[in-house]
């Protein structure tokens, strides 16, 4: 999990490439304007030909530079921008841009897997299937939270693993005994 409960970028890669892991649960939405509102062009509108390290507007014009740089959590990114020229006398530049002082549009991307992964973890988040997969994950909490709690999971009584174990037994016992009384009562 990420800040404030939300998957990174990051995480989704790096736990698919180094365990094998696809983690589901809701990744933190576009903040900017065009995509909170529904508005203008987020940056999903635009097309990106990684390899040839060019985006191309929803006008179809195409980006003048390409630029790795840092976000202000020192994640990679990439900052695209488009040409003054391309941008000033368009006639979607109201969707683009919404202060007069900034002319040309600017697009910030994270790296390529990165940026990708999150798209697609995006676009799962809308299905069905998301929805039923995250809701036995809050159902999986519920109950490690309860452990937790009630039972004392994080807190032997005892020193050595067989009495340990033993005391692990215990809880797992008395709590499938609560919930079968939930059950039946």
């Amino acid at each position: 999990m990420g800040v404030a409960g939300y998957l990174d970028a990051e995480l989704l890669v790096t736990s698919q490439q180094q365990y094998g892991i696809d983690l589901v649960g809701p990744t933190r939405l576009d903040y900017r304007w065009q995509a909170k509102e529904g508005k203008g062009f987020a940056a999903v509108n635009f097309a990106v030909d990684w390899k040839q390290k060019i985006v191309t507007c929803p006008e179809g014009k195409t980006s003048s530079s390409w630029t790795p740089a840092k976000d202000s959590h020192g994640h990679g990114v990439v900052k695209i921008k488009f040409a003054q020229k391309d941008c000033t006398d368009c006639p979607s530049q109201p969707l683009c841009t919404t202060r007069s002082k900034q002319i040309r549009r600017t697009v910030t991307l994270r790296l390529e897997q990165q940026c990708l992964a999150l798209q697609t973890a995006r676009i799962r988040e809308t299905t069905a299937q998301f929805k039923q997969e995250y809701a036995r994950r809050a159902g999986i909490e519920g109950t490690l939270s309860t452990g937790v709690r009630v039972h004392h999971l994080r807190h032997a009584r005892y020193i050595g693993l067989p009495k340990t174990h033993l005391q692990h037994y215990d809880h797992s016992n008395r709590h499938q005994f609560q919930a079968h009384l939930l059950l039946v009562g």
